[in-house]
């Protein structure tokens, strides 16, 4: 019902309305794409890309939604694993459509994919992290079925410390994944990418 504090659109206006407020945004997005002047080629590509990660991010949202369902919890896996889909994609789009428009290559493309998905699954975790010290705090609702946290405080204990050394883990990764670029500049925007993001 809240989102940093504030009531959210369905709660003020209704679910009819969030979700023509949504398709409406993203229907936005494909036609600023189209619009923008950029080549058949590039348009199709950033299309495409478009279109992709906003599949990939349905189906992840989709399969934590499923996890609200009464059944049993979801494993540290399953969890890392929706965040791959439904977070990394976000991140993607929005550097690969920078890219698709300065004409990166594909080797840097390739790049911009596997630090994303790093980077968007250590913002989830830390997300995580982020929703236990609200709930502590009285501040927010547990996701139970959902939790990092509480998925890995169920299999071995130590839920909130074995999350930090994930988030560690896969910031380190993302920060791995720039080695292959050519660029200095571009390697140190996205290392201060990953600072502004996950501090």
């Amino acid at each position: 019902s809240e989102r940093y504090g504030l009531s959210t659109l369905h709660v003020r206006y209704g679910v009819p309305v969030a979700i023509n407020v949504g398709d409406l945004l993203l229907g936005e997005g494909y036609r600023l794409i189209a619009e923008a002047g950029y080549t058949p080629e590039v348009a199709l590509r950033m299309l495409a890309c478009v279109a992709s990660a906003h599949r990939d991010l349905s189906l992840g949202q989709g399969e934590e939604l499923l996890l609200e369902a009464p059944s049993a919890p979801a494993t540290p896996e399953t969890i890392i694993d929706i965040f791959r889909r439904k977070t990394a994609p976000a991140f993607r789009v929005a550097l690969e459509l920078g890219a698709l428009a300065a004409g990166a290559s594909d080797p840097v493309m390739g790049v911009l994919s596997d630090y994303s998905e790093s980077l968007g699954i250590a913002y989830q975790v830390r997300d995580d992290l982020d929703d236990q010290e609200d709930d502590r705090a009285g501040a927010g609702v547990a996701r139970q079925h959902a939790s990092l946290v509480g998925a890995l405080d169920r299999e071995a204990g130590q839920g909130a410390e074995k999350a930090r050394q994930l988030l560690e883990h896969y910031r380190n990764q993302a920060i791995r994944s720039l080695n292959p670029l050519d660029s200095s500049q571009l390697k140190v925007l996205l290392r201060r990418v990953i600072s502004k993001i996950l501090s």
